[in-house]
């Protein structure tokens, strides 16, 4: 099954990384997806709308040459605007599958706000081969949960068969209570304690083994992690460990009277590991920015 046909590449006042194309070129020539390349204009300068012409494209000649000689189509765009949404309303405007960008300034906002996946490509990339790293957080119970951790899976395992990489999946689990239980005014008995963690383990467990059932081809590059602690601090533990280049993790979408927002997982990983993060959103996710009239 194709997962992306259109693959946008964020390309800065710097130009784009070797290695950040040369992931692109990769992907897109094994997903038979188109690739845009699109300029996102120095801060001030004119929109793209009405001074297409002062806009410097030469940035994007290196790249476009590379991507044209693996024998793909490559369109040259560029954004109309230089903030930080520039590239958000683009995808929203003319869509894609996939935006692929190396670690800057943009990076929280099209984590929060950009509709289809973002692959955030850290400076000190690794070598091609090394592994990566597939979070989920399993519930059978959670339709649009369900539907989002295996979208992870199939986009990290994608990910996986392209590079010839090792592929990890991770689960964390943890009771919330459980220092309450054993730390209340109320004495509990540690081995009831105990006996209520070990539920909550074989529960995370289950939901997890089917998950991965479904996911059996994939065993031959596969390894499955099953951790108690905290994600934030778990994944990147495990990512260290495992020489990971890139984490595949989903940011569920929530809501309250400011408007939707992303769980503090995916962002406060983006800040804390040295490797690349890709996040995928929930199925029918609706991004707050707007189009400009």
């Amino acid at each position: 099954m194709q997962l992306f046909r259109t693959i946008l590449v964020v390309c800065e006042e710097a130009g784009v990384a070797a290695g950040l194309v040369a992931r692109v070129r990769r992907l897109a020539s094994a997903e038979g997806a188109s690739v845009i390349l699109l300029a996102i204009p120095q801060s001030g300068a004119p929109s793209a709308d009405t001074h297409s012409d002062r806009i410097d494209m030469t940035r994007l000649d290196v790249p476009a040459r590379s991507l044209r000689a693996a024998g793909l189509e490559v369109v040259l765009a560029v954004a109309g605007g230089s903030d930080t949404n520039a590239s958000i309303r683009h995808v929203l405007t003319f869509g894609s599958d996939l935006v692929v960008t190396e670690s800057g300034p943009s990076d929280l906002s099209l984590l929060r706000h950009c509709p289809c996946p973002v692959w955030i490509v850290a400076d000190n990339e690794r070598e091609q081969g090394a592994g990566l790293l597939a979070v989920v957080d399993p519930d059978p119970e959670d339709p649009v949960r369900d539907v989002l951790n295996r979208r992870v899976l199939r986009i990290a395992n994608a990910l996986a068969e392209t590079a010839g990489a090792p592929l990890d999946v991770l689960s964390v689990w943890h009771l919330p209570e459980e220092a309450a239980l054993r730390h209340s005014l109320v004495r509990n008995r540690p081995e009831e304690v105990d006996r209520v963690m070990a539920a909550e383990e074989r529960q995370s467990a289950w939901r997890l083994g089917l998950l991965m059932r479904d996911f059996a081809g994939f065993s031959d590059r596969m390894t499955v992690h099953h951790r108690k602690g905290v994600a934030s601090e778990i994944i990147p533990q495990i990512a260290g460990l495992r020489g990971v280049d890139t984490i595949v993790i989903g940011a569920i979408a929530r809501s309250d009277k400011r408007g939707p927002f992303v769980g503090k997982t995916a962002e406060t990983i983006l800040g804390s590991v040295g490797c690349s993060v890709l996040t995928v959103k929930p199925e029918g996710f609706v991004s707050p920015v707007e189009l400009e009239t």
